[in-house]
């Protein structure tokens, strides 16, 4: 027998779905043009007032690990975050690529042991650096190029964070960004994992968690 014609039902999420994927991939596109558009001093000095505003976070100062990332294409430089949170003595970590599936694992960022450049021109760690268990990370700071006050944020569209926060469950989510990349709403899809937290240069927004 051939397959049943979807219902209209299904049709209707999927043509929704569709749009909003049409959306991201403007919004990704002028968020891009607007990062670059900001001279390199001034995204130095908005990123050291980000990090000031992560290390305030209650859940920072409770970390034992935390998850980060090597800034790419304008992204927050987190030097100062990191140099401070290893004086607390807390562990880093940093995502790398495992070509064989495809998907992100977790893995040390150790201060003395070098970096290896990865896919997409991700400095990550090598592969003789220590693994680190998901359910050991306390914090996950969370890149993007949008992110809206309900904790929704737009990546570069590869979905790498998208299919690695799930499995992040006893993580505090933490996005950061710039305060121009905040905005009301961002287009989003119902697989999409919300921040518990959006950290800009300029503000810190805890999204309400009720429906």
């Amino acid at each position: 027998m051939p397959p049943e014609p979807p219902s209209a039902e299904d049709s209707r999420a999927a043509f929704e779905d569709h749009v909003r994927e049409q959306a991201k991939a403007a919004l990704r596109q002028k968020m891009r043009a607007l990062r670059a558009s900001v001279p390199a001093d001034k995204r130095r000095e908005r990123s050291e007032s980000l990090c000031a505003r992560v290390l305030e976070l209650v859940e920072v100062q409770r970390a034992q690990t935390v998850l980060t990332f090597q800034p790419i294409k304008g992204e927050p430089v987190l030097d100062t975050l990191h140099e401070a949170l290893r004086a607390r003595g807390v562990t880093l970590a940093l995502t790398r690529i495992d070509p064989a599936t495809d998907t992100l694992e977790v893995a040390q960022f150790e201060q003395d042991r070098p970096l290896v450049l990865g896919p997409f021109g991700l400095h990550e760690p090598g592969p003789d650096a220590r693994a680190v268990a998901l359910e050991d990370i306390d914090v996950v700071l969370v890149p993007g190029l949008v992110m809206d006050l309900r904790g929704h944020r737009v990546g570069y569209g590869r979905g790498y964070f998208d299919r690695l926060l799930p499995r992040l469950p006893t993580a505090f989510r933490c996005g950061l960004c710039y305060d121009f990349q905040l905005v009301g709403e961002a287009p989003s899809l119902p697989h999409d994992v919300p921040l518990h937290a959006v950290v800009t240069d300029a503000q810190l927004v805890r999204p309400d968690p009720s429906p």
